[in-house]
């Protein structure tokens, strides 16, 4: 579980809670610009943002944050993004993966124990109960990032694959199985469809426009990115930031790297390819072709 990281935290916080009081300057994008040089070179995770006192009030409200999409889907990326936004607005960020939590609601629990300023991250992908009862009680807003299926199944068959990530390494698997996969993971999006306070994002969209993806969870949990933000958010959350932290990942005695969630060979190269993709693409099509839209995203 990811452990309160003070300093780092700290800094986000103490700047935008002065940057607030800036806002009427007419140097104000001045003055963020030379923060953020600054700030970058103490704290690459470094989120400005122009609404303090409105994004604390809408923690106190829903102090639990869910990347809660699909496998496959860029839900890490959703998990990180959401990680980098709480040091905007929160003192304490606790950060869970679903495996470490004996129940998802314990989450809350957690953050309450914590105090004020707290703000709870899990990433998980089942549908679980819990997950929509802090939904629809207002104590929880959630991410569900979706993809076109024939690639999450594509996706899927290069991790069973992918020796590097032993936790994950199924050789034993067939491409039949990913229908099996896609069934369930359809099912999953479809009850997600129907919960309230969750923002659906495309993995199309993330990995065309990693800056508007950004922009829009940044807006749906009530944060104003100050000016030219995403200059700084990128270093981590972009593509290339991605792969590389990805590539670096060393899986010692554990499942993923322990702050960003990601394992080895978590974020692939468009060209990287193993034999039996297209017969796994393929099979996708014959079996929801009905039930995708011709991009492969389900139809809604």
């Amino acid at each position: 579980m990811g452990a309160d990281r003070d300093r780092i935290l700290g800094l986000s916080q103490a700047i935008n809670r002065r940057l607030e009081d800036l806002r009427s300057s007419s140097d104000y994008e001045r003055i963020v610009a030379s923060i953020q040089d600054y700030g970058l070179k103490l704290d690459r995770s470094l989120c400005l943002i122009n609404n303090y006192s409105e994004a604390v009030n809408n923690l106190s409200i829903s102090p639990v944050w869910v990347s809660y999409g699909g496998i496959r889907t860029a839900s890490t990326f959703g998990y990180n993004t959401l990680r980098l936004l709480a040091g905007s607005v929160a003192q304490n960020v606790i950060c869970a993966w679903e495996r470490e939590l004996a129940t998802p609601a314990s989450i809350l629990n957690l953050v309450q124990a914590s105090g004020i300023d707290t703000v709870g991250i899990i990433k998980i992908h089942r549908f679980e109960n819990d997950i929509p009862t802090l939904l629809s009680d207002g104590k929880a807003k959630a991410i569900v990032t979706v993809r076109d299926y024939p690639s999450v199944a594509k996706s899927w068959w290069r991790m069973v694959n992918n020796a590097k990530a032993s936790t994950f390494y199924r050789p034993d698997r067939k491409p039949e199985d990913s229908v099996r996969i896609i069934r369930r993971e359809i099912s999953v999006e479809r009850k997600k469809r129907r919960l309230s306070n969750v923002l659906f994002v495309r993995e199309d969209m993330i990995r065309t426009n990693t800056k508007e993806a950004t922009t829009a969870i940044s807006e749906f949990l009530g944060l104003e990115l100050a000016p030219n933000s995403w200059s700084g958010l990128k270093q981590t959350l972009g593509f290339e930031a991605m792969l590389d932290r990805a590539n670096n990942v060393r899986q010692e005695n554990y499942l993923h790297d322990k702050t960003s969630f990601l394992h080895p060979g978590h974020v692939r190269q468009g060209s990287d390819r193993i034999p039996g993709e297209e017969v796994v693409e393929e099979l996708i099509w014959q079996e929801f072709g009905d039930e995708l839209a011709k991009d492969g995203y389900l139809k809604i």
